[in-house]
């Protein structure tokens, strides 16, 4: 194990193997390799601004810090959510070594293990997924389902309709059709011939 001492603290610079760094949402997490033994006491735990994350060159503050020593994992809480295709890095940096808080190896000592080393800017894979738009309602009877008035048994049937037709109104014929008026001369030979035909046998003069 290489190591060195610096103000009476000892930094390891070996066993801590960053394996992954990975957001959903507000959770950061952290993994560490098999080799690593993180120190769970949560009164030895990191401080929050231990930690910078930025999201597209901003900062986002840290909220909680959570160190689960069995599944060998730091989870930073942000302030707020990352959104999909956002760009995230994390930096470490021990703020104050006299506290006695820091990213640390599991020990017996009460000070707890040694010390990790403090770690630059690095990329952190983002698993935020984009939300899904809600389904659009169908309008009612547009899907033909059962329960609509075109359901089983019904698609494609109609309701037979009688159509009546107007009946043509009566006109009357047109001039050109209309009955010529008699001439006076034939209207009296009409009348002559009418006269003559009506007289009865009987009104004959006796011979």
């Amino acid at each position: 194990m290489n190591t060195y001492s610096f103000n009476q603290y000892t930094v390891d610079t070996m066993v801590f193997a960053l394996s992954s760094a990975t957001v959903n949402r507000d959770q950061l997490v952290l993994s560490y390799g098999h080799e690593t033994a993180l120190d769970g006491n949560a009164d030895r735990a990191p401080t929050n601004e231990s930690f910078t994350v930025l999201v597209d060159g901003t900062r986002i503050d840290v909220s909680r810090v959570t160190v689960d020593a069995a599944a060998r994992t730091v989870t930073l809480t942000l302030a707020r959510a990352v959104a999909a295709g956002q760009t995230v890095t994390v930096a470490y940096q021990d703020t104050d070594t006299s506290d006695n808080k820091a990213l640390q190896e599991a020990g017996t000592a009460a000070n707890g293990g040694d010390d990790a080393a403090s770690f630059a800017a690095r990329a952190v894979t983002n698993l935020t997924r984009s939300p899904v738009a809600p389904a659009t309602p169908e309008a009612p009877g547009a899907s033909g389902g059962s329960g609509g008035p075109e359901g089983p048994g019904r698609l494609g049937r109609r309701t037979p309709t009688t159509t009546v037709c107007p009946t043509p109104r009566k006109t009357r014929p047109p001039a050109c059709c209309a009955p010529m008026a008699r001439p006076a001369w034939m209207a009296t030979a009409t009348a002559t011939v009418s006269g003559t035909a009506s007289r009865s046998p009987s009104a004959r003069p006796a011979t």
